[in-house]
Order: C-alpha cells, then structure tokens, then sequence
C-alpha cells in the first residue's frame, strides 16, 4: 500500500511540473511571436469606464470612442485603476491606438497607447510580464521535477 501511494505521489509531481513547464512554453514561446495588431491615428471622442464580461464576474475597463469610428475599443488593467489615463486624455486629444481583435463584436483591446509620441499604455511592459510569469513557472517546473526525482531515488 504505501508504494501505491509514493507511485501516485511521484506521478502527482511530474504532472505539476509538466504544468510548469507548460504555463512557461505558452507565456515565451506561444505568447511572445510577432503579434498582429491594427494601428489607427484619430481624435477622442470620449474616454469612459465600461463594463465588461470577466471569466467569474463583471469587470471596469477603460473605454475609448473615436471621432467617426464606430469600433469600441477597450483597455483592462488588473488593479481597475484609470485615474492615470482619464486624467490623461480628453475630447479631440490626437491618439494612436495598436489594438487586436477582442471578441467579434467589433470590440478592440488597446495594446498600445501614445498620444503625442508619448506611450501611455505599452506592448513592452506587458511582454515584460509574461516573461517574468514564464521565466517563475520554467523554474518552479524544474525544482519540482529535481524534488520528485530526488522523493523517488531515496525510496
């Protein structure tokens, strides 16, 4: 009975750190290819707050209309804070949004944000993000694999 378990316990750490390894592939190497994006240079209409569909519940993203556009483009941060940008951006400021297809209903996730040369919201930063993310679960997959080789072997 008790090598059934340490068997169960053995496979149980190779899955986590095939996880791992597969939340570090998908972050660096699916994540990070050339992204395709849009690129669009137009006045503000307006910059509100919206609500938007999360996986569990409702969330507020900031929410940009465009002068002759009818395209809703959106941003999310995970904090929910845009005092910075709507503080940043009023009615007919000139903006250049690099955006990507949301969902379908002519919704746009912002992936880049400059007005007047200036980035306000960047791609770098959240590359940066994903790779810290890939970079922990690459090294979380190979302690767990040396700690279930090492549990095996001394058994």
């Amino acid at each position: 009975m008790g090598s059934i378990k340490k068997v169960i316990e053995f496979l149980g750490l190779l899955l986590l750190g095939t996880f791992f390894l597969g939340i570090f592939y998908f972050e660096i190497v699916i994540e990070n290819r050339k992204p395709s994006y849009f690129v669009t240079t137009n006045t503000i209409d307006s910059v509100f707050i919206r609500k938007i569909q999360g996986a569990r519940s409702n969330l507020d993203a900031l929410a940009i209309k465009l002068t002759r556009d009818s395209s809703n483009f959106i941003y999310y941060k995970a904090n929910q804070n845009y005092v910075d940008l709507l503080g940043t951006l009023k009615k007919q400021d000139t903006v250049t949004l690099f955006f990507t297809e949301d969902d379908g209903n002519n919704r746009f996730e912002i992936i880049q944000l400059e007005k007047n040369k200036v980035e306000l919201v960047s791609i770098k930063d959240e590359e940066s993000k994903q790779k810290k993310i890939g970079y922990f679960c690459l090294f979380a997959s190979i302690m767990t694999f040396i700690y279930a080789l090492k549990k095996g072997f001394k058994q």
